[in-house]
């Protein structure tokens, strides 16, 4: 992807074009190359909204299920006194028990909560369209989560980054999370359209991995890149793996 093209469209998405760079974005909207790298773009942006508002939806369903409950009856309340005296007692014993079994499966259980399928913006499946040729029916088994299906037709076509990035993506939401980190280690470090996002996912299967050091690594570097699109996500994941006692410790 041209430089160019990539900072004057950044700048428009963020209304931060100059005078010059105006006439510049004037000038390039007569020449293909710059309207396909303008179109995909928009797409991406698109892309990365939608996550933010099924992340908002979901926390805000969270939220409303909390429901407030009505006074309990003083009897109620001596004997849940009782009882949570004797619950606060096998809590202290099985402390111990809690370090060994259940902490490991916090960053499962984080990484699961930020993974989620990243929209299909090479090849979107209208209704009607017929599905006739291999990159379509990967797409198509990929849109409605057929997952391992997705999996045997992506490993079939071309290698590409797009093909190597939806694979990705169908082996983390199949629990398969080493197979896909060759391929998403491979995108974020070389420049290609799925870089920065293969950079987030990167970091996501770290963490499913229980390799939370290099998690944190990663997240730093995208929360250091200014305009990343999942700046603001890795800031809000740090926190909260902090928040649960996961170290920071030897990270960069």
């Amino acid at each position: 992807m041209d430089d160019t093209y990539e900072h004057l469209i950044d700048n428009h998405f963020r209304g931060l074009l100059t005078a010059q760079e105006q006439e510049e974005w004037e000038r390039l909207q007569s020449e293909p190359a710059f309207q396909k790298e303008l179109q995909f773009r928009q797409q991406f942006h698109k892309a990365v909204n939608a996550i933010g508002r099924n992340e908002l939806k979901k926390r805000l369903q969270v939220l409303e299920s909390k429901q407030i409950t009505a006074p309990m009856p003083t009897k109620i309340i001596k004997q849940w006194w009782v009882w949570s005296g004797v619950a606060a007692l096998v809590l202290i014993g099985l402390w111990g028990v809690y370090l060994f079994t259940i902490q490991p499966n916090v960053n499962e259980r984080i990484a699961a909560h930020y993974l989620e399928a990243y929209p299909n913006i090479v090849a979107p499946i209208q209704r009607g369209q017929p599905i006739d040729s291999p990159l379509y029916q990967a797409f198509q088994r990929y849109e409605t989560e057929a997952y391992q299906e997705a999996i045997k037709l992506f490993k079939a076509l071309p290698i590409s980054p797009e093909r190597d990035f939806y694979l990705a993506q169908s082996y983390l939401l199949t629990h398969s999370t080493s197979e896909a980190m060759p391929l998403l280690h491979s995108l974020s470090r070389r420049s290609n359209r799925f870089q920065q996002p293969a950079q987030w996912y990167e970091s996501l299967g770290y963490l499913a991995l229980k390799n939370p050091q290099e998690a944190i690594a990663g997240l730093k570097k995208i929360e250091k890149m200014k305009g990343h699109p999942y700046q603001a996500k890795a800031t809000e994941l740090l926190g909260e793996l902090r928040l649960n006692g996961l170290g920071e410790r030897n990270t960069p």
